[in-house]
């Protein structure tokens, strides 16, 4: 992975901005076979053997306006190129995999007007691939605050876009070449209330989120299809507050209920309930901690070898999280993921490998 960002500003009310990223991932697999029974039927899948390679190039370009007291506008175009090569070999003999290439344009544009007590915005964008029609998603928002206590009001409705994946596409067991792009329709409207001298807040918001064409795996067929309509909603709360200088304690917790209209299989992989609980500690002037624990609910699954088991099971988290910033412009990092080793499966018969570390570092170059 790798990325960079320029930033020019022109006047104190006129800047752009060029960002450029580039993700490559390699892999090599092996899955066995997949018998539904002893002695296997037809049902069974085979052992794959597979190579695969995927690049990813984006680059993106920004300019933002501030005119007048409280307006405030952005236009942004951007080139995204994907290609995905899988080589495959199905039960030792037969040769399979897909060759894929990608390149996909969009414009966009947002505008805002920002007072004191309240807020509105407005934005559109607009994807262009080689595969699919152009799409459009515009978007409205806005925030009022009211009363003495600083309470804030808020709301947005949205519509999204989004193409399938390769492996969706092409994966020789579950891929499906006919997918559709997934399309999005959604509001949500919250409270946010202050509390503590500005020193701590909770939010409580409501969402509702209908999406065409969602891309989800079917047993029936086993293969990845669209779903003709699917209707989410449910309620995030969330709450924060500053112990000392030094320390901030955060929580949310997640609730979802989910519906596929015209058929009685549920969302797979969608957990109805997630929380978690973030400790941040300022330890040096130099240094951070982190601590996140987090709680996933138990969600639908399906596997050949145990269909009659539906459901995986939930599990908490926890994970922690360091970073060193020896100067203002450089930052060393790592990150332990379930730091506690517990054993838990984020599929039926795929359990966690257990404590997995990841280390690193960023560096921001300046140019005047």
């Amino acid at each position: 992975v790798f990325g960079a960002t320029w930033l020019q500003e022109f006047t104190g009310s006129w800047f752009q901005q060029l960002r450029f990223d580039y993700y490559n991932r390699l892999e090599d697999t092996r899955t066995p076979p997949i018998l539904d029974q002893v002695p296997p039927s037809l049902k069974s899948l085979p052992g794959i053997e597979s190579n695969s390679n995927f690049e990813r190039m984006r680059l993106q370009f920004d300019h933002y306006w501030h005119f007048g007291s409280h307006w405030q506008a952005g236009a942004e175009v951007s080139y995204r190129k994907e290609a995905g090569e899988v080589d495959a070999i199905i039960a030792d003999f037969f040769p399979g995999g897909f060759l894929k290439e990608r390149d996909a344009w969009s414009w966009g544009g947002e505008l805002r007007y920002a007072r004191d007590r309240y807020q509105f915005d407005m934005g559109l964008r607009v994807d262009d691939s080689e595969d699919f029609v152009i799409e459009t998603s515009p978007r409205l928002g806005g925030s009022i605050r009211i009363g003495s206590h600083q309470t804030r009001l808020r709301a947005s409705w949205a519509e999204g876009f989004k193409l399938p994946s390769f492996f969706a596409l092409g994966e020789p067991n579950v891929g499906n070449p006919d997918l559709k792009p997934e399309k999005s329709r959604g509001f949500d409207a919250g409270i946010e209330q202050p509390f503590g001298r500005g020193r701590g807040a909770v939010s409580l918001i409501y969402y509702r989120n209908q999406f065409r064409d969602l891309i989800d795996f079917s047993p029936e067929e086993f293969r990845l299809v669209n779903r003709s309509r699917v209707r989410t909603q449910g309620i995030e709360a969330e709450g924060r507050r500053k112990l000392w200088e030094s320390i901030q304690l955060a929580g949310h917790l997640t609730y979802v209920d989910f519906e596929i209209e015209g058929s009685d299989e549920p969302l797979r992989d969608r957990p109805r309930w997630r929380g978690g609980v973030r400790m941040d500690w300022q330890f040096h002037h130099l240094a951070r901690l982190q601590v996140d624990n987090s709680w996933v609910g138990p969600r639908f699954d399906f596997q050949i070898p145990v269909p009659e088991q539906v459901q995986v099971r939930g599990y908490m988290l926890t994970a922690l999280a360091l970073s060193y910033h020896p100067t203002e412009d450089l930052t060393l990092f790592a990150r332990f993921d379930n730091l506690l080793d517990r054993p838990f499966h984020h599929f039926v018969g795929f359990p966690d490998p257990g404590i997995s570390v990841r280390f690193g570092m960023r560096y921001r170059f300046r140019f005047n």
